[in-house]
């Protein structure tokens, strides 16, 4: 979910206000984004503007593949909301033309394929369909990945037209296509020009980042808490506007453009008085004073607020289902009391080698009990159980007996009552699974509760115990985690706030977790003497054995996956002065007298330092990671180099931040960095960059911002708000591979692009501490160029070893895998099919080629043939099958920089493999491996001998992966990354 045209709505409002078109045309819709805030914002302003949007609403290469389900609701909204005068039309760009006259057009958003040659075709196609002073709105301006072409057809427009770029969102070209505009607008596109562009750029971000933050941050939240949020929402909004106040009357001649271009607030204010009841009238309302300090600067962002309550609501429903699943198996529903049970109904099998031994100790409360027992049944794990139930000799037979009628449980009754600690370990002794499960009696699981703790256990040996995520009836959360501080007090992390935040969702070892819900090896708690007696009826014992199995070695986490609902206090009431719950004043006391030295060198005072409380962070290096998104290993180069660097400092024991530029939650790979015990900090928390360093930059040690763009726009918020050693890691040489590209085409603004990316590298390497490429040999370039940077190059990949082959396979399949979302890799895969494959064939007869990867361009897709196989993307499973059954790997790049993950994968799969000089670039010795040409001949002769000669196939694929082996394993890419980063931290200057 997300989308960078969130961020651009508070422009698209103020745009369509002071142009005042009759028609919008939009080339591209898809989840109706922009589309929706063209409509909106004709709605607000009661003008006279027709509106259509064009688009199959199949989906393509850059938006992925989608149902129908996006069309029909869209249109369902539209229709409702805005049938008088928006339209939908599903067809191709193309075929749209002849539904509109020439010289119709007031507003062209052009927003369909992002390869060069296709907007280049759509602008050029529509052009007769404008009016003489049309304005041409053109998205992803500022992307330069993934094969978009956007930013060139920009770059050459903008020399003709009149213009504006907004560099935030992807980047929002605004192009007028003549030379009378209202005068706002002109406005605007004379600011391009001037010294206020970057006050005027840096406003419209801030109000941007403001409405797409708290609009996507809703998305998440669920239906029955959506009051809640909006309530605390109006709290974060009047933050946001404070910031985007204070940002104006930091840039005075930004004020005075923004002055200019705002004039209009009567419809906005006729649109504020027609949702007089709603909530985001309420918000605004409490933005009065703002209102009449900076009237115009509210007025936009009084538009901004309404859009995205707007917006919301067309798109909640959808989004949410998409990112969360089905609600009703995922979320939970606010509840004011138990569910009850029939227990005759309860039923669980019987085990006779149970995998998890869940331990429940009862007194009473048999609904409570038969409750927690149904949730059990209902969510049952995949693993076998068994369900140990202790009735702690509560007087009452009749109500105690209440749950003989549960099928499958082994329900046992103490003689006198011994209290929940001396009954656990009572029935710890009985049980016979690999794990013990405990489990508080007034609890009630959600799906995958036990299965994701023992999966954490199965995968880690060195984890002991692991606990649940617990959230009170109504949904709020009651713990993450617990927190113990210096003084033996301890915190349940995040107690009444928002579940679905980002710091409480990720793994991460904490202090201890409260023995409502946890697990723990059966034969570690055995060797412990199960709960330590001495704190005996209850309270602490939990503490205690976390920090036990800690002084063992082993690890004690938190599992946000396991979700358990808590119905604290019904067990053993919340008073402290009688009761069992008395024993937890006690036993602090106790604790304290045990671990007190422990506490003192690893904890910190009472709520201090929470960021690195939560994580146990007090002698671990912390670590912000700033990216474009959340890495894809499976897509693209960069990517699982960036997820490799993440995986070497989560093996050495880092905290890691994780904040994507983009700020968007990715429902398939979010949830991998998470599980890696990272949080990432996207649309879900509140607040933008600036604020965040603010708040914690004087907590971090390190820094590291990925990819140019992404480095730049970290710059302003990095410095003066942290001491941290500031590292930067380019990927690869951007202007270099562009210009390589550029000349191999003769592409003259290609090479114009190229010198703006070479100065924009430059100013990012004089603002860190280090500057780390893939290669040394890059490095070096870098030293060279620029005296005084700091560089360095690391191993960039690392893979898994596998088996060695037998033999070499049947068949002569050549395999080329890449993501074709990136230039070189589309050239490479057009000079294997038009110039190598024919000269091959010539010599070895007819052979097969397959193209392996994710997001092929329209190039690509046009060379299959019944030879030549285009696969799209492709999962890891089937990939191990094309490399164990192709005969030989082939990387023809023609133009690049860095060192290429296609080619260590093949080196480390042991498939034999022959490149280019570009392909090989950076890899220190792969010429004495593998045969590196760049002409075709010899690319030919290389190839053939390895399809017919099955010893030097054998003799090469050997070498490979020894090779890799030595160079491109795990814990080469380690050591080279960590002693990267100590680099950095040792070159700076003294302070």
């Amino acid at each position: 979910m997300g989308s960078g045209w969130a961020e651009h709505a508070p422009f698209a409002f103020w745009l369509i206000d002071a142009y005042r078109p009759k028609t919008i045309v939009e080339l591209g819709t898809h989840m109706g984004y922009s589309f929706g805030a063209f409509c909106q914002a004709v709605e607000n302003l009661n003008i006279d503007t027709q509106c259509y949007a064009i688009d199959t609403w199949q989906g393509d290469v850059h938006a992925g593949r989608y149902g129908d389900v996006v069309y029909d609701e869209l249109k369902a909204y539209v229709d409702g909301r805005y049938s008088g005068f928006a339209h939908m039309i599903r067809s191709t760009f193309d075929d749209a033309l002849a539904s509109f006259a020439d010289g119709s057009i007031d507003l062209l958003h052009i927003d369909g394929r992002h390869f060069f040659e296709d907007v280049s075709h759509d602008f050029h196609s529509w052009i007769p369909k404008l009016k003489p002073n049309a304005i041409v709105l053109f998205h992803d301006t500022n992307v330069h990945e993934r094969g978009f072409g956007v930013y060139k057809l920009w770059a050459e427009l903008a020399q003709k037209h009149p213009h504006f770029e907004f560099l935030h969102g992807n980047g929002l070209g605004v192009l007028g296509m003549g030379s009378e505009f209202p005068p706002a607008v002109r406005d605007l596109f004379d600011a391009a020009s001037g010294a206020a562009a970057d006050g005027v750029r840096d406003s419209y971000s801030r109000l941007g980042a403001a409405a797409s933050d708290h609009f996507e941050m809703t998305v998440f939240m669920t239906s029955e808490v959506a009051e809640a949020r909006a309530r605390r929402l109006e709290i974060l909004l009047q933050e946001a506007s404070k910031r985007a106040v204070q940002g104006a009357e930091r840039e005075a001649n930004a004020v005075k453009v923004i002055e200019t271009l705002t004039t209009r607030a009567d419809a906005a204010e006729h649109s504020l008085r027609v949702m007089q009841s709603s909530i985001a009238v309420r918000i605004l309302s409490r933005l009065r004073g703002i209102v009449l300090r900076f009237p115009l600067v509210a007025r936009v962002l009084r538009r901004i607020l309404l859009l995205a309550w707007r917006m919301l609501r067309v798109l909640r429903g959808a989004a949410r289902g998409a990112l969360r699943g089905n609600p009703s198996d995922s979320l939970i529903a606010p509840r004011k009391e138990y569910s009850f049970a029939d227990a005759a109904a309860i039923q669980f099998p019987n085990a006779s080698e149970p995998v998890v031994s869940i331990v429940i100790s009862t007194y009473g409360q048999a609904d409570l009990t038969l409750a927690c027992l149904a949730s059990i049944a209902k969510f049952r794990p995949r693993c076998a159980t068994e369900v140990l139930v202790v009735d702690d000799a509560f007087p009452d037979a009749a109500e105690a007996s209440r749950l003989k009628a549960v099928s499958g449980i082994q329900l046992s009754r103490n003689e006198t009552n011994l209290g929940f600690l001396l009954s656990c370990n009572r029935a710890a002794e009985r049980a016979n699974g690999k794990y013990l499960y405990f489990l508080n009696n007034d609890t009630e699981l959600r799906p995958g509760a036990i299965d994701a703790l023992v999966d954490r256990l199965e995968a880690h040996a060195d984890v002991g115990m692991v606990g649940s995520k617990l959230l009170f009836p109504d949904g709020k959360l009651q713990e993450a985690g617990g927190i113990m501080w210096k003084d033996a007090s301890g915190w349940n992390y995040g107690r009444g706030q928002d579940p679905a935040l980002p710091e409480f969702n990720y793994v991460r070892e904490v202090d201890y977790c409260s023995g409502a819900s946890i697990m723990v090896r059966r034969d570690l708690f055995a060797s412990l003497g199960g709960f330590d007696e001495s704190f005996a009826p209850a309270y602490y014992e939990d503490v205690d054995l976390a920090f036990r199995i800690r002084a063992r070695g082993l690890k004690v986490l938190y599992e946000p996956q396991s979700v358990v609902i808590h119905h604290e206090g019904m067990s053993h009431g919340t008073d402290l002065q009688q009761g069992v719950k008395a024993h937890q004043v006690v036993n602090q006391a106790r604790m304290m007298e045990r671990w007190g030295a422990d506490l003192a060198s690893n904890n910190f005072a009472n709520g201090e330092r929470v960021i690195r409380a939560r994580d146990r962070a007090a002698a671990r290096k912390l670590i912000l990671v700033i990216d474009h998104y959340v890495p894809q290993p499976d897509q693209d180069a960069g990517s699982r180099s960036a997820m490799g660097i993440i995986d070497s400092l989560v093996d050495a024991g880092w905290v890691i931040k994780f904040w994507p530029h983009g700020r968007g939650y990715d429902d398939k790979y979010t949830p991998l960095l998470e599980q890696r015990g990272i949080e990432v900090l996207d649309n879900r928390a509140a607040g933008d960059l600036p604020t965040w360093m603010k708040q914690h930059g004087e907590e971090l040690d390190h820094v590291l911002a990925i990819r140019p763009d992404v480095a730049a726009y970290a710059i302003p918020s990095l410095l003066g708000t942290t001491n941290a050693t500031l590292s930067f890691y380019g990927v690869d040489l951007h202007f270099a591979r562009m210009r390589r590209q550029a000349k191999l085409d003769g592409d003259a603004q290609g090479e114009v692009a190229a010198g703006r990316m070479e100065r924009l590298e430059r100013r990012v390497w004089r603002n860190f501490d280090v500057v780390i490429y893939p290669s040394e040999e890059e490095a070096a370039v870098v030293r060279e160029i620029s005296p005084g940077t700091v560089a360095c190059g690391i191993v960039p990949f690392f893979f898994d070893q596998h088996p060695p082959h037998p033999s070499p396979p049947l068949g002569r399949t050549l395999l080329f895998v890449a993501g074709f979302a990136h230039a070189p890799n589309v050239d490479a895969a057009r000079f294997l099919v038009d110039q190598i494959l024919p000269e091959l064939e010539r010599k070895t007869g007819s052979l097969k080629v397959i193209l392996a990867g994710s997001r092929p361009t329209a190039e690509v897709l046009a060379l299959a043939s019944p030879n030549v196989k285009v696969t799209g993307y492709i999962s890891d499973i089937a990939l191990d099958e094309l490399y164990r059954s192709c005969r030989v790997a082939v990387a023809p790049l023609r133009f690049g920089a860095g060192v290429k993950g296609k080619v260590i994968e093949a080196l480390s799969r042991g498939l034999p493999l022959v490149t280019t000089s570009i392909g090989a670039q950076g890899i220190s010795g792969l010429a004495g491996i593998v045969p590196v040409h760049d002409d075709v001949v010899s690319l030919c002769d290389a190839l053939a001998g390895l399809l017919t000669d099955d010893t030097a196939w054998i003799t090469q694929s050997a070498a490979q992966r020894a090779f890799a082996q030595e160079f491109y394993s795990r814990d080469s890419m380690a050591r080279s990354v960590l002693s990267a980063l100590d680099h950095g931290r040792n070159e700076r200057p003294a302070s």
